[in-house]
């Protein structure tokens, strides 16, 4: 066999390819559908779109805090003693009613003395009607005496006049004088002694008193040996056993009233003075340095850790405290027990709790909500103008929530694009999928 000739043949076939390429040109130059399928689309986004308005938007301010019990009392006897009894529900978590006896201290003692401060009070009563028994007796003696006394005046008047008219002798006026003189001593006695009687019915009063004071004081002690709930009470801490022996001021229990919760909510102090809603100073009330009053607005708390999103409902309270080193401003909100309350079978609000809280703030007028993936991380956004993609600036009052609340840079009914988008091209061609009109609620 002998060898092929390659050149003629390679020729030949880079002939024909020219002749294909020139008449495909010629088919391209001459059909408009041909060279429009040759070039290359231009390819376009699906986005979801919404049409804004302004509108005015009560500002929310969020913040966490614990729960905690508004009032917590430590239980602390009064009197020392042995404790015979204590309330079946006498453990940490029970709940005791308000009223019922949280615990008793043997009142044996006790009675004993109050039964003897009433015998000293019934003596000094005695006492005192005694003095008033000798009060009248001393003034009947007294008269009596006054009597006597007369009589022997009169007597040693007559003797006088006998022995003056050689009658009488000297010894009749000598014993009518002596007389006189005993009569005269036994009414001083009298009028001493029943002018000492107030002065020693005072003092029996003023001991009688005493022994009142004695006589209160200890039943006073009697009855603390018996301490009642003063409010229907959750047990927080136990600290003592039955047949224990106690001191009085030892601390023994610390009860917790569940019925009015508060949650101290720190809030960044821009915020504070920018957003939150306090009263107007009335006239003629009193000028202090801290806050006025906040307005008493609903707000909403959250426990963090439920996953079925359960809310509870309180009302702001009061401004609690400022803090210059942090820069917050710390509210606090009240929480009425009936609203911390579970429902529908789902845990209570309770002290020690974790909670976001949503509190209304002063209104935004005149600004756009969008959601707040709209808005890039350099306050841009993306409209559909002609359906042609559009980038503007805007300012960004504050976000809340899931949305961001824009105060300038839109107009009323541009329509922003809503889609999450990463760094897309100006002018790109929108497929509008779906408009929503209006806010962004």
């Amino acid at each position: 066999m002998g060898r092929i000739a390659w050149a003629p043949v390679l020729l030949a076939l880079t002939a024909l390819g020219v002749g294909a390429g020139l008449m495909t040109l010629f088919i391209i130059t001459k059909d408009p559908l041909a060279q429009a399928s040759v070039e290359k689309e231009e390819k376009s986004i699906a986005v979801v779109t919404q049409v804004v308005a302004p509108e005015s938007v009560d500002v929310e301010l969020t913040g966490f805090g614990h729960v905690k019990a508004l009032k917590e009392i430590d239980i602390v006897p009064e009197v020392s003693g042995k404790i015979i009894s204590m309330h079946p529900n006498i453990n940490v978590g029970g709940v005791i009613p308000e009223g019922e006896t949280i615990f008793q201290i043997d009142p044996r003692p006790y009675e004993a003395r109050v039964a003897e401060a009433r015998a000293q009070v019934l003596q000094r009563e005695q006492s005192i009607t005694r003095l008033g028994i000798e009060e009248t007796e001393l003034k009947r003696q007294l008269g009596s005496v006054k009597r006597a006394y007369s009589l022997a005046m009169a007597q040693l008047k007559r003797a006088q006049q006998l022995r003056d008219g050689g009658v009488g002798t000297e010894t009749a006026v000598d014993q009518a004088e002596q007389s006189v003189v005993t009569a005269r001593a036994e009414m001083d006695r009298a009028e001493h002694q029943l002018a000492l009687i107030p002065l020693q019915v005072e003092e029996a009063q003023s001991m009688k008193a005493s022994a009142e004071a004695s006589l209160e004081l200890v039943t006073l002690d009697l009855a603390n040996t018996s301490l009642k709930a003063p409010f229907t009470a959750r047990v927080k801490e136990r600290l003592m056993e039955k047949d224990q022996v106690v001191a009085a001021g030892s601390r023994m229990l610390s009860l917790v009233d569940d019925t009015i919760l508060e949650v101290r909510i720190p809030l960044d102090s821009r915020d504070a003075s920018q957003w939150l809603q306090f009263e107007t100073i009335a006239e003629g009330a009193a000028k202090t340095s801290w806050f006025s009053s906040l307005k008493s607005v609903p707000c909403t708390l959250r426990w963090t850790e439920a996953a079925n999103g359960e809310r509870w409902n309180g009302v702001l309270d009061r401004v609690e405290s400022f803090n210059p080193e942090s820069h917050t401003l710390s509210v606090v909100i009240r929480v009425a027990g009936e609203e911390a309350h579970a429902h529908q079978g789902r845990i209570p609000l309770v002290e020690g709790m974790f909670c976001e809280a949503t509190i209304p703030g002063r209104p935004l007028e005149n600004v756009y909500r969008v959601p707040l993936n709209a808005v890039t991380i350099d306050n841009k956004i993306y409209l559909a103008v002609d359906n042609r993609l559009k980038t503007f600036p805007v300012e960004l009052a504050r976000s809340q929530g899931e949305y961001a609340l824009i105060q300038s840079g839109l107009n009323p009914g541009d329509e922003i694009i809503t889609t999450r988008l990463v760094n897309p091209l100006d002018n790109t061609l929108l497929e509008i999928a779906a408009t929503d009109e209006g806010s962004a609620e």
